[in-house]
Order: structure tokens, then C-alpha cells, then sequence
């Protein structure tokens, strides 16, 4: 068996208090949301890609709606009423559908 190299300690009768030494988000970054022209890009990145326009319309679908990516990915066609262009999605949390507009 090989040598650990742990050794046994005395426990500490004295009770200390654990700073934090995460430093909070507003120290971290600016914002918590991307703007408009940072989604531009991310679409025209996505569209150089294998799977281009299926994943540029992902993210356009998402950023415009709000949408998280487990209601992204669970959408189907079903979801979609495209006479009324309307968007439904399921929310994982929110188990009554939502509508969203999908106009322009």
C-alpha cells in the first residue's frame, strides 16, 4: 500500500466565519443579456456551419421569444401555427402553453 500523504490534524475549538471569495456578477461583467448586434453575430457565425440554418433560426427563435433551450429544443411543428403566426412553446416550468408573436 502506498505512503498517504494525509496527516491526522487536532480539531479547533475556535469557530471561524468563511468570507466569501467569489466576487459578485456586477464586478464580473457589465450585463446578464446580449444585445442585438452580439445575436447578429452569433447568427452569422452559426450559419457557417454544417447545420447553418436550422441553428441561426434557433437562435434568432430564442433571443426573440425568450426562450430557454430546453423549450428550443423540445418545439415541434405542432407548435407552430403558421396561419396566425403565432409561436406556442411548452415551458418546463410553466406547464400551460404561452403564446409569443412571431412577426418580425
Amino acid at each position: 500500500m502506498a505512503k498517504s500523504n494525509l496527516k491526522l490534524v487536532a480539531p479547533s475549538t475556535q469557530k471561524r466565519t468563511v468570507t466569501p471569495t467569489r466576487r459578485p456578477n456586477a464586478e464580473l461583467r457589465p450585463r446578464e443579456h446580449v444585445t442585438e448586434r452580439e445575436v447578429d453575430r452569433l447568427i452569422k457565425a452559426a450559419r457557417n456551419n454544417r447545420w447553418g440554418p436550422r441553428d441561426s433560426t434557433m437562435i434568432l427563435i430564442a433571443f426573440r421569444h425568450g426562450l430557454r433551450a430546453s423549450e428550443l429544443c423540445g418545439l415541434q411543428w405542432s407548435d407552430v401555427d403558421r396561419v396566425g403566426d403565432i409561436a406556442l412553446a411548452q415551458s418546463q416550468e410553466w406547464p400551460n402553453k404561452h403564446t409569443s408573436a412571431a412577426g418580425g
